[in-house]
């Protein structure tokens, strides 16, 4: 009870019930591990890969993806119920009309009486208004808190776009990859066929054995077996592609089926001060917005516990005569106002403003630990990709010393210097480092999407 003398003096003051927020402050490290990095504007961040298809991509994704409609159709949700809190702020006016006929009781004291009818017309017609005075602020309150939650179903309709624009990249990336990687095999098929025709050919003069046409045949054959899995992986990433789109599987088909490069960014990671993550990343815009929006309820709740006054009043023509409906006699009105308190109510909503109290703190420790998580993830991100971008540097220098080798194997091989057995290891050396190289540029890539998407890039202000 005390706390509810000091709540409304303060209303009474001029203030508005329930405490007032304030966005917490949340201290950041200055920079990320890996070091200081200029900001970018990221809001298109997918055209920096330089890939005119994949831009193509993204941008059928958002106008046609079927989250982001979702997400379109909860915000015009949002803008409706803050319109709804604004009117609540307004009188309400309510016409109506009624045409009745009443009967008495012919065996009541009234159908005794001499004179009396006992059926009648009563004809009604006329207006009811009532107007809550927000003499505490509650009804502010919930307008502040409507604000919040449509700025929280902005925030949830920016992360959509950029989880999707990652999906979309990601999609893409695999699919090219896979390409790559087709490639690669049926390069390597050819290449093992080439050096079986050779081993045949030694056999028949005498230069090889049968065991040495065996080891190319299975050669031959382990590498064929590879091909189907990598054609899954393919038909698979163009499937996605296709429902991130909002497309039917097989929609991409013949769009995507000429193989293309995997795309590479910018080697200069676009990271910036991590306090710039506060502003860009729209999820925790969202937990911000959602702890505005906590707090805002706990003054609706407070409102609940305080006297409520209402202006009420009608105008109107009532008459029991239709001739006589439009006559002034016939015209009738009230006016007052009404209070009403829910005293024996109180120490259930005394709890209902403590949960509403703990809820905020609930969304306040929810917003501290989404800032933890997005400075994990950017820092998981800028490992990654400085570890990846190593490693396919160290592979490029593989391939090409790999291909060198196969290339003075081969010739060995025909002049009879070097044995079979030399042949194929090399040569599956180099597939090896071929294909672990078009791997590593794909995650290069890949970790690169995962980045921006950690610096909340994809997005921006302006809501659709």
């Amino acid at each position: 009870m005390k706390r509810l003398l000091v709540l409304a003096a303060a209303a009474l003051a001029g203030c508005s019930v329930g405490p007032s927020y304030e966005p917490p402050e949340i201290s950041v490290p200055p920079q990320f591990t890996g070091g200081a990095f200029e900001a970018e504007d990221i809001a298109r961040w997918w055209t920096r890969l330089g890939d005119p298809a994949l831009d193509g991509l993204v941008e059928r994704a958002l106008a046609n993806n079927y989250e982001v409609k979702r997400a379109v159709a909860r915000l015009r949700e949002g803008r409706n119920l803050r319109g709804a809190a604004i009117a609540d702020l307004l009188p309400e006016l309510d016409a109506g009309g009624s045409v009745k006929r009443d009967s008495i009781s012919r065996n009541s004291f009234q159908g005794r009486q001499p004179g009396i009818e006992t059926r009648h017309d009563t004809y009604r017609a006329g207006f009811d208004a009532s107007w809550e005075i927000d003499l505490w602020g509650g009804k502010r309150r919930a307008l502040e808190e409507a604000d919040a939650m449509l700025e929280v179903t902005t925030a949830e309709l920016h992360e959509v776009q950029v989880a999707l624009v990652a999906e979309v990249a990601r999609a893409y990336i695999e699919l090219r990859v896979a390409q790559r990687q087709l490639a690669i095999a049926d390069d390597g098929l050819r290449g093992q066929e080439e050096i079986r025709k050779l081993t045949s050919a030694r056999f028949e003069s005498g230069l090889a054995t049968d065991l040495d046409v065996a080891r190319t045949e299975t050669e031959v054959e382990l590498l064929r077996a590879r091909i189907p899995a990598v054609r899954a992986n393919l038909e698979r990433a163009r499937h996605a592609l296709a429902a991130l789109l909002g497309e039917w599987p097989t929609a991409l088909d013949g769009e995507l089926a000429v193989a293309g490069p995997v795309p590479l960014p910018p080697a200069t990671p676009p990271a910036g001060p991590p306090a710039d993550l506060l502003a860009r990343r729209p999820d925790l815009r969202r937990a911000e917005r959602q702890l505005a929006a906590a707090t805002a309820d706990i003054g609706v709740h407070v409102d609940a516990m305080l006297p409520h006054v209402n202006i009420l009043g009608s105008l109107g023509l009532e008459s029991i005569d239709s001739q006589l409906f439009f006559r002034a006699a016939s015209g009738t009105w009230t006016f007052g106002p009404a209070l009403t308190w829910r005293l024996l109510s109180l120490p259930e909503l005394q709890c209902q403003v403590e949960a509403a109290d703990a809820r905020a703190e609930q969304a306040l420790h929810a917003y501290r630990q989404a800032v933890v998580n997005a400075l994990r993830e950017v820092e998981d991100a800028l490992t990654a990709t400085a570890a990846e971008d190593a490693r396919r540097a160290a592979l490029a220098r593989a391939v090409a010393s790999s291909e060198r080798a196969v290339t003075q194997a081969k010739d060995l091989y025909r002049q009879g210097l070097v044995s079979l057995i030399d042949v194929l290891e090399t040569d599956k050396a180099w597939l090896n480092a071929l294909s672990d190289l078009a791997e590593s540029e794909g995650t290069v890539a890949t970790n690169r999407v995962a980045l921006y998407k950690a610096l909340g890039g994809g997005w921006s202000e302006e809501a659709p």
